[in-house]
């Protein structure tokens, strides 16, 4: 497991440093608290628009195509990227170039030109117009999902915000949130490859000493949910998409690493519970998945999967008796083994990629979790098969379930999903 090194800079930023010496490639990777739970209401979408703003140009190097066309004559790719309680800003390069790019990737964080505001308003536009259908209508299962789940709260609205809010962002608007939110008490500068940290901190001391400190952002927990939802919207497509979404802990319960392995029991390839029952045994459907998201206080474990329409009713009894089976009886001792040794596997194998380390670090740092490889390793080792138990019966129950359809279900078939859903024990 690799070394990890910190430093705080009198900005107040914290740095990270992770050397890994067998690698080929560096990475610079800023994490900042910045997301669509933290936009305002009525500019929601707001941190992803800004995002976008980042790669259009910095004072020194003032167009898309000079910011782009400096960091790729070094070999470096910049990348950026908005989620629901964090973004990211990541640089990828040859560790040769890496003191050479280091001030202008400080630049594009700390000082964005703004420049092209209606050219990236079209470009937002198209990226929400992928979730609609010709009538304006949101199609897309995960965001319809999420908005059924957690209705009224900001972590069911869309990332990218709405075609209304898109219209109010404007350079004041963009100018006073990148103010308030790229700053450096919510962010962590991480550092990993096979390059000197330490020699790097001059440079980033001096592309962050105008940024200013802030306080760390709040947010509205959602309320709790107390019976089991059901959507149904209709589009005509090929296919009806599924999407079974429970409420779940976020990322410092006692329980969470439990999750961890109950996810990697139901679906952690074509060997395990889901991809083996619906896809090999019944053929269903092409494929089939599940995954656990958790934010500060609060999580999801979601199943996706899309089968022909007349297929969705017979889907979704499969797919709930399933879960009610894996909460009821929990793993086997060789299932608990097996998802033990591939999360060790996987953690080892991720030292590889010095993108995915500075991410983890990141991260762990940014949220104050597990903060190295070998301390999550240890968490997850822990969890026992009682525990995986306890944390199927506490999540997969009725009162957290929320289940969405999108496709073309006539009305015999919409009332059979909907009392399924309802009598979920």
């Amino acid at each position: 497991m690799p070394e990890l090194v910190s430093t705080t800079l009198t900005s107040g930023l914290e740095v990270l440093g992770v050397h890994l010496p067998h690698a080929r490639r560096s990475v610079l990777q800023i994490l900042t608290l910045v997301g669509s739970r933290f936009d305002p209401p009525s500019l929601h979408g707001i941190s992803h628009f800004l995002e976008h703003m980042l790669y259009r140009g910095t004072l020194s190097h003032p167009t898309p195509h000079a910011l782009a066309h400096a960091f790729e004559s070094l070999g470096g790719t910049l990348e950026a990227a908005t989620y629901v309680d964090h973004g990211i800003l990541v640089l990828d390069l040859p560790p040769e170039n890496v003191a050479q790019a280091l001030p202008l990737f400080c630049e594009v964080f700390c000082s964005p030109v703004l420049h092209g505001l209606d050219i990236e308003r079209g470009i937002v536009r198209e990226e929400i117009l992928e979730t609609l259908d010709d009538d304006g209508r949101l199609i897309d299962p995960d965001e319809l999902g999420h908005q059924l789940c957690f209705a009224g709260n900001a972590l069911g609205a869309p990332i990218t915000g709405g075609l209304s809010e898109l219209e109010r962002f404007d350079e004041p608007a963009l100018r006073a949130h990148h103010l308030q939110r790229y700053t450096t008490q919510s962010s962590v500068f991480c550092v990993s490859g096979p390059i000197s940290y330490e020699s790097l901190l001059p440079a980033i001391e001096r592309g962050f000493e105008s940024v200013p400190a802030g306080t760390r952002p709040t947010f509205q927990s959602p309320a709790p949910q107390h019976e089991p939802r059901f959507g149904f919207t209709s589009h005509v497509s090929s296919q009806t998409e599924l999407r079974l979404i429970f409420r779940a802990p976020g990322h410092h319960d006692v329980g969470e690493p439990a999750l961890e392995l109950l996810l990697r029991v139901l679906d952690d390839g074509m060997s395990t519970r889901l991809y083996q029952q619906v896809c090999n045994n019944l053929g269903l459907c092409y494929d089939v998945s599940a995954y656990y998201e958790t934010w500060q206080d609060c999580g999801v474990v979601e199943v996706a999967a899309s089968c022909t329409h007349e297929r969705a009713p017979d889907l979704l009894a499969e797919l709930l008796e399933l879960l009610r089976r894996l909460r009821d009886d929990g793993p086997t001792e060789d299932e608990l083994l097996v998802a033990r040794n591939r999360h060790r596997w996987q953690l080892h194998e991720l030292v590889e990629d010095p993108a995915e380390v500075a991410n983890f670090y990141g991260v762990a740092r940014l949220m104050a979790l597990a903060p190295t490889l070998q301390a999550r390793l240890s968490e997850v080792q822990a969890v026992t098969l009682d525990d995986i138990r306890a944390a199927g019966r506490r999540i997969l129950v009725a009162s957290g379930l929320n289940v969405v359809a999108v496709g073309q279900q006539p009305k015999k078939a919409q009332a059979r999903m909907q009392r399924l859903v309802s009598t979920f024990t």
